[in-house]
């Protein structure tokens, strides 16, 4: 298994228009800007076989494969999945993902 990341926005870092935004216009851009404002926190380590597989986890919640970091919803739209191993970040969309640019 693999480690992955999940990056999360949080409520208190963005406008409310931004938190809105992010169900439909979020992408690689979009979320570098945010990463950088520091809009996203780091909320959990997850232990899977690929990026879809980390998906699963962080909605699934399998003991044993998560490990939490800050308070976490279900991995969703503009959420991101870092690949622990080589820093490969993708944006979740509605989907799929979108590659980090």
């Amino acid at each position: 298994m693999k480690q992955y990341f999940i990056w999360q926005i949080s409520k208190t870092r963005v406008t409310p228009d931004e938190l809105r935004n992010r169900f439909f216009d979020i992408g690689a851009e979009m979320a570098k800007e945010l990463l950088n404002r520091d809009a996203y926190v780091r909320v959990s380590e997850i232990f899977a076989e690929s990026f879809s597989d980390a998906f699963t986890v962080g909605n699934l919640f399998p003991e044993g494969q998560i490990v939490w970091t800050h308070n976490m919803h279900s991995v969703s739209v503009g959420d991101l999945i870092e690949d622990g191993e080589t820093g490969e970040i993708r944006v979740v969309m509605h989907i799929g993902y979108r590659d980090w640019e």
